[in-house]
């Protein structure tokens, strides 16, 4: 079996629980209702996060109930205002790709007027890889910290 219909199939899918709360890629911020949000230790556009769903191993929201979808878009609502209060970006993308790694997850990227990239998707077209940005421990705790007070709130708002 290749690799990728391996980890389409859940066999070996690194982001199916249990996951670690910290590892080179990701940071965890908080378990919400059907996910969990991380941020991404690569943090060239501020506060970008992931979103990884934990209900089990899925790979597009077509495989989930009409409930799981439901339930998953509030997570991802919740999370993307919680970053906008806490970074006052001008925006942000949500993308859900799933080709590299086949387990449905969202990636939630700030994106700033002055970011460089403004108007322009993140990933560029020439495929030239860019130099990541990591943050020192303390940092990402603040970072987390931040976020959850607004994840607080903006729980408290969805009720």
């Amino acid at each position: 079996m290749m690799v990728w219909e391996r980890l389409r199939s859940g066999l070996d899918c690194p982001l199916c629980s249990p996951r670690a709360e910290f590892d080179a890629n990701l940071y965890r911020v908080r378990q919400l209702s059907s996910c969990t949000l991380y941020l991404a230790r690569d943090q060239r556009y501020r506060g970008t996060c992931r979103a990884i769903y934990d209900g089990r191993h899925a790979n597009r929201i077509d495989e989930l109930t009409a409930a799981q979808w439901q339930q998953l878009a509030q997570d991802l609502w919740v999370a993307q205002r919680a970053l906008v209060r806490t970074l006052r970006c001008d925006h942000v993308n949500l993308a859900s790709l799933g080709n590299e790694v086949p387990h449905l997850h969202w990636h939630l990227i700030p994106r700033y007027r002055d970011d460089g990239q403004w108007g322009r998707p993140i990933w560029r077209a020439d495929g030239a890889p860019e130099a990541p940005q990591y943050l020192a421990e303390p940092e990402y705790a603040a970072l987390a910290t931040a976020l959850n007070q607004a994840l607080d709130e903006a729980l408290a708002a969805a009720r």
